[in-house]
């Protein structure tokens, strides 16, 4: 009888590689946690998880969920897979309330991710995404390809310190002892942002080690009694080809207060901003505006031209059509929330459905873009169906799924 039993599990042992799915090298989510629902979102606050990597499956509506209560201590990866977080509610800040415990070495990434129709309310620093890093963080944050719409405000009583109470589209407050590097790379802010203190588009305050990339401020920001700027309110850190085109203005009546930025409320010290411009009058708000290489009154129609963005990424990271946004640009994970025009524009090249060829392994993506959800790897050598390409992206069907890929990865067949 035992003879038989140790037959059987061996007979199995041999059986069962037969019967398991093989994890493969383009498993990209491969010790990453799901999230899937409003509640999953609750696993990054866990002491167990905060250095945890997590990806949505798709967007969340908090709509039912009630007010949220932000997330403290996360020091993970956070990936939105192009997917967004809607209605998000809370009094008591963004979806995060700090980054990092006490941590030295940070690495901290939270990308490709939306938060639509947020209201978000604290009495002290606030943001949508971030209220404030720990103030003992050290290390490097990397926060990229993330937009935000909706309304944010700090509703605290005014103070006399510079350094609280701070108010951004992204993150409120960016103040820390250890200086953990903060980049900021093709963010974007579409919400209104109030604070009786200072107030900025995509950060509120920061001191230095912070760098903005290809940032966007199209949201009205408002500040009281400190400084308001059109991407940040108070900092002495670099900006490479940001734009501001929102309205930025002080609703202090008593006159005391320093004219807005359209980039920055206030810089301590000589900034450097690369290839940056505002429609307002002035860069830089405070006492000076002392910086370089900034254009200053730019009419908004300007604004609508893909000329304008000096190293923009229109092909895999942003998106510009007259008729999409009224002509203004937008991320690409944020075309699902539009009507896209079947043609695009002058980066389009329609055309008649024709066979192409894969020139390496590729992904064929849900959406015209590198943070769309991949469907599946197309290998080298393989026949797609184009039925037309827009701003270097093919529309395509490979063995009966739709989706796209990018033109670099295509040549058309021969014959």
């Amino acid at each position: 009888m035992k003879k038989k039993i140790l037959s059987v599990i061996l007979a199995l042992a041999v059986m069962l590689p037969l019967f398991a799915i093989p994890a493969t090298a383009n498993d990209k989510w491969e010790g990453y946690i799901r999230i899937s629902k409003s509640e999953d979102l609750e696993l990054m606050g866990s002491y167990a998880n905060r250095s945890g990597k997590f990806y949505l499956t798709n967007d969340i509506d908090m709509k039912d969920y009630g007010v949220w209560t932000p997330i403290n201590g996360f020091q993970g990866t956070l990936d939105g897979n192009g997917f967004a977080i809607r209605n998000l509610t809370s009094t008591k800040g963004g979806l995060f309330g700090t980054l990092g415990t006490n941590t030295t070495n940070a690495n901290i990434t939270i990308k490709n991710l939306g938060l639509i129709n947020v209201f978000i309310q604290n009495d002290g620093d606030v943001g949508a995404l971030i209220n404030r890093c720990d103030r003992y963080l050290g290390g490097r944050v990397n926060i990229e390809n993330v937009y935000v719409t909706g309304k944010i405000a700090n509703t605290a009583a005014t103070s006399t310190s510079v350094i609280v109470n701070c108010a951004g589209g992204l993150i409120g407050n960016w103040f820390t002892n250890r200086k953990a590097a903060l980049s900021l790379k093709n963010c974007y802010n579409a919400a209104t942002v109030t604070s009786e203190q200072h107030a900025g588009g995509i950060l509120g305050y920061s001191y230095d080690n912070v760098e903005f990339n290809n940032c966007v401020n199209a949201g009205e920001i408002s500040g009281k009694t400190q400084y308001v700027g059109g991407i940040v309110a108070y900092t002495n850190s670099l900006l490479r080809s940001s734009y501001s085109y929102g309205i930025i203005r002080n609703t202090s009546t008593s006159g005391t207060v320093s004219s807005p930025g359209g980039l920055v409320g206030y810089a301590e010290k000589n900034i450097l901003m690369q290839d940056c411009a505002t429609s307002s009058s002035r860069a830089i708000g405070g006492d000076t505006n002392n910086s370089t290489e900034v254009r200053v009154n730019v009419p908004l129609a300007d604004f609508k031209k893909q000329e304008t963005y000096k190293g923009f990424d229109f092909r895999n990271i942003w998106y510009i059509h007259p008729q999409v946004n009224n002509g203004y640009p937008i991320l690409r994970i944020m075309m699902k929330n539009y009507r896209i025009p079947a043609e695009s524009n002058s980066t389009s090249s329609p055309e008649q459905t024709v066979n192409y060829v894969t020139t390496a392994n590729v992904n064929l993506r849900s959406n015209p873009s590198t943070s769309s959800t991949a469907i599946v790897v197309v290998l080298k050598g393989e026949t797609v169906r184009s039925s037309g390409s827009r701003s270097g992206w093919h529309k395509v069907t490979y063995k009966g799924q739709s989706g796209y890929i990018n033109a670099d990865y295509l040549e058309k067949a021969s014959g």
